[in-house]
């Protein structure tokens, strides 16, 4: 929502501080979700690395 969105409601315009405390919050977790994302990719890649250097080949001749 937008702070001009706020003039339609009766909805005060949150402080500066109470701002500040939202964006440092959501900021933690961004990082999180930024992380979580990054570990999902690297997984996938080791993933991929393995099926295309012959790892299903090991892992079907094995059983």
């Amino acid at each position: 929502m937008r702070r001009k969105d706020f003039s339609r409601y009766k909805i005060p315009w949150p402080t500066d501080a109470v701002r500040r405390d939202f964006a440092r919050r959501a900021a933690a977790l961004h990082d999180l979700a930024y992380a979580s994302a990054r570990e999902r990719h690297v997984m996938e890649e080791l993933v991929v690395h393995e099926l295309e250097e012959g790892g299903l080949a090991r892992l079907t001749s094995a059983s």
